[in-house]
């Protein structure tokens, strides 16, 4: 199923990992869902609060959804 009007997710995980973009998955949210690291497409790590405050306060533009 594809959102019209949307590039399929296939597509953009793929466009993100040709780029060499970190994806960090939300330490909190894999300990509920029982991910783990070997359960991670390529590129994407696990990561806690002080990752995520820490690379928030290094920025001066953010990005959040």
């Amino acid at each position: 199923m594809t959102g019209v009007n949307l590039t399929p997710l296939k597509d953009v995980l793929s466009a993100v990992q040709a780029a060499n973009i970190p994806i960090w998955v939300c330490g909190a949210c894999a300990v509920a869902r029982q991910i783990g690291a070997g359960d991670l497409v390529s590129g994407a790590t696990i990561k806690g609060m002080a990752d995520y405050i820490k690379a928030v306060a290094e920025r001066d533009r953010n990005v959040a959804f």
